[in-house]
């Protein structure tokens, strides 16, 4: 059995949301698409002013992380499609995103060679200061992972074919 999602642009990522009823993909013409599975009809966010290249979903705290060729992470509350926070802490497109299991860090990196570790503790709130750690590297990151049992330990990978472990 197959359904199509059908979308006018470029797919550049997804991910599974709502324990696997909906899928939210990501595409170069800078909307969020939430789809309902059951039915195949979308819902639509303007999300990003740009290609949208990557995200990041945490089933536990039902947030979503979109980075884009903007240069901006976006935080969004998944249950009511809302955005929460917009963070423009990185100079370049935005090529990959992580969100920890229990949903208390962010893992950004960026073409400007950067990676950091974010802390979400208050996203929700008006208050919110964005706080993170800075990593430097001298090559492009695209996969990150968390490792399970400490916060903040963590892998990347790069395009020169290294996996660094950071912590």
């Amino acid at each position: 059995r197959r359904k199509k999602l059908h979308h006018d642009t470029r797919v550049n990522c997804f991910e599974i949301c709502d324990s696997g009823r909906k899928i939210v993909t990501g595409t170069d013409d800078c909307f969020l698409r939430v789809w309902n599975l059951k039915t195949g009809i979308p819902s639509k966010i303007s999300a990003h002013k740009g290609i949208i290249t990557c995200l990041s979903f945490n089933n536990r705290k039902n947030i979503l992380a979109s980075g884009g060729d903007d240069q901006t992470i976006k935080i969004w509350n998944m249950q009511r499609q809302k955005l929460e926070i917009s963070l423009k802490m990185h100079s370049d497109e935005i090529t990959c995103l992580k969100i920890d299991p229990a949903g208390n860090n962010l893992i950004s990196a960026s073409k400007d060679r950067t990676v950091k570790l974010w802390s979400l503790a208050g996203i929700t709130s008006d208050d919110y200061c964005p706080d993170y750690r800075q990593v430097v590297h001298d090559c492009l990151v695209h996969a990150a992972v968390f490792i399970p049992g400490d916060d903040g330990y963590f892998a990347v990978g790069t395009d020169s074919g290294e996996v660094l472990i950071i912590d």
